[in-house]
């Protein structure tokens, strides 16, 4: 049944990501229940036939709202957009992901009012939502139960040569109704290739970084503190411009401010880090670098190096060997090295009554979350109100028609 969204963001890369704190799903007024869907809301997409029902999430360049299709009456996520970059960057990363396992399924894109529209399929709970209601933690036979999945969908990804880059909590979600034992994974937005035409691995190249400082890979934060030594006056010059561009975009995150810093760009091994430090925060394991100072420099950016790098057997980090034997196996591949993903799964491997026995889904699998809109967003909402029209026009046609009487014309 339906369609994709990328829900609730976390400060990420190129803009600002607002986080929601939703209110837990089960039995609460923030649940939306598929079951109870009309067809009654004014505010209307894609010409009048995808209804408005509710906002689901909101990303860096806009908002994902539910809406049912009025031909179909079938529930979709859809992805409004405000930023031609972003968009642009996903459609390809769908395209390219057609038919991935743990994918959402990709339908169609539209452009209307300025805005860029993806339909998406609709689903559920997303991971970082899933831990607060369940009491902002999960135990670690729950977090590893959900580890082949993870693994299995970005090897998947990995395969059609493209790395996902912002890897965390909020960009897993649980499938709905009977998929909900299934795993999503969310947000392409910063997604980029990283094989040839020929199949051959580029080359480390240059670009701003991408993701959510919390989950970065130690190497980024290194790459960005090693290409600002290199910048001279007049490229420092240059980033004004470049943040005034951005700022078009919805604004800059406030985690990344130096986003227009080139550095080394993401691979395999950058989102299998980034995947360690997903599970480290939901079982409620200690990122020690979660306090530190937003990076705005090349010293504060070495600190998040320093303190992530945490030894070459990560066990400065924490002391779970799980999460310690991972972050060395991440360390010891190379830029352009393919992972033994068979292998990273099993460092987190159950026995044989712990995957018999652990569940890990939504107690409620038919519903998704409300996100509560800022008042601009809300304002962008009205532009798509059918009864806008109908009533801008007759107060055109009321005007007319005074100036049209011969009161007017005394």
């Amino acid at each position: 049944m339906g369609s994709k969204a990328s829900t609730e963001g976390e400060n990420t890369g190129e803009a600002e990501k607002t986080e929601t704190v939703p209110t837990p799903l089960p039995r609460l007024k923030n649940a939306i229940a598929l079951n109870q869907i009309t067809h009654a809301n004014d505010i209307r997409f894609g010409n009048g036939r995808f209804v408005y029902m509710d906002a689901i999430g909101r990303g860096g360049f806009g908002i994902v709202a539910m809406v049912v299709d009025t031909d179909t009456s079938n529930p979709y996520a859809m992805k409004m957009e405000r930023c031609a970059v972003s968009y642009k960057n996903e459609v390809e990363a769908y395209e390219k992901l057609m038919g991935v396992q743990g994918v959402p399924k990709f339908y169609s894109t539209f452009r209307e009012q300025g805005f860029t529209f993806l339909q998406l399929e609709l689903v559920g709970i997303n991971l970082l939502q899933f831990v607060r209601a369940k009491g902002r933690k999960l135990r670690r036979t729950e977090a590893f139960k959900l580890v082949p999945q993870m693994i299995d969908i970005l090897e998947q990804i990995h395969e059609r040569g493209l790395v996902h880059a912002d890897i965390k909590p909020a960009n897993f979600a649980f499938g709905l109704g009977s998929e909900c034992n299934r795993l999503y994974m969310l947000d392409f937005g910063f997604t980029s290739p990283f094989l040839d035409s020929d199949g051959e691995h580029l080359e480390a190249t240059t670009r701003p970084p991408r993701g959510t400082v919390l989950y970065m890979s130690a190497n980024q934060h290194l790459s960005i503190s090693s290409a600002l030594i290199l910048l001279s006056r007049s490229q420092r010059s240059t980033i004004t411009v470049v943040l005034n561009s951005l700022k078009s975009c919805n604004g800059i995150n406030q985690y990344l401010t130096l986003e227009v810093i080139e550095c080394t760009d993401n691979s395999r091994r950058d989102d299998l880090e980034s995947l360690v430090y997903t599970l480290m925060d939901i079982c409620k394991v200690s990122l020690p670098w979660r306090n530190l100072q937003a990076p705005t420099n090349r010293c504060a950016h070495h600190a998040y190096f320093d303190i992530k790098q945490g030894g070459t057997d990560g066990s400065k980090i924490c002391d779970v060997p799980e999460f310690k034997k991972a972050l060395m196996m991440c360390r010891a591949l190379e830029y352009d090295e393919k992972p033994n993903y068979e292998k990273f799964k099993r460092v987190f491997e159950l026995n044989i009554v712990q995957a018999a026995t652990v569940s890990v889904k939504p107690d409620l699998p038919d519903q998704v979350y409300r996100c509560n809109l800022r008042r601009e967003e809300e304002e962008v909402l009205l532009k798509f109100d059918i009864n806008k029209e109908v009533t801008e026009t007759a107060e055109i046609a009321e005007l007319i028609e005074l100036d049209n009487s011969p009161d007017a014309e005394d």
